[in-house]
């Protein structure tokens, strides 16, 4: 999600929640409209998550301010921004003021949930919740299927193998 503003020659872009191939088409058509400023301030201290189009966003908005003689600013940017800058060391290439977290941003894993985000307690109602109890052998009980059950049991080993509908090899 975000905003812009234009007051007195500034234009302020107030990005937040996810910036991702979604929002950034968007966001990219309005940055590229940007005339007439002096200075545009970009405030990313609420964006939770970015990718990697957002990454592209923000190094056009660089381009364009560089090309138009346009001051750029960073007051504020999330550690998860940050974090994904620092990553593929694009964090010198942007005039970054402060850094601050994001309630709920995953920064660690880029978005990935790790065990430790699950919860795996024995009350938890995870599907085939049955299957805790036992073991593997146990849940497999009953689905074997006994040589004389098994149709291609008897045939003979130099056959070629016959093929059903539904089935495959």
């Amino acid at each position: 999600m975000f905003s812009i503003e234009i007051h007195e020659g500034t234009a302020t872009l107030t990005l937040a929640g996810d910036i991702d191939l979604q929002t950034t088409a968007d966001l990219k058509s309005e940055i590229q409209q940007l005339a007439g400023i002096e200075v545009l301030e970009i405030n990313a201290g609420s964006v939770r998550y970015i990718d990697s189009s957002g990454i592209a966003v923000l190094l056009l908005a660089r381009q364009r301010c560089q090309d138009y003689g346009i001051e750029l600013r960073v007051p504020v940017l999330s550690a998860p921004v940050f974090r994904v800058l620092e990553v593929a060391r694009l964090d010198t290439l942007l005039p970054i003021g402060e850094v601050v977290p994001v309630e709920d941003a995953v920064t660690e894993n880029f978005g990935v949930p790790t065990l430790d985000d699950i919860d795996l307690s024995p009350e938890t109602d995870l599907p085939h919740s049955d299957l805790r109890e036992g073991t593997f052998d146990d849940a497999l009980a009953g689905d074997e299927l006994d040589a004389k059950d098994d149709p291609e049991a008897e045939a003979d080993p130099d056959a070629a193998p016959q093929i059903r509908p539904g089935t495959f090899r």
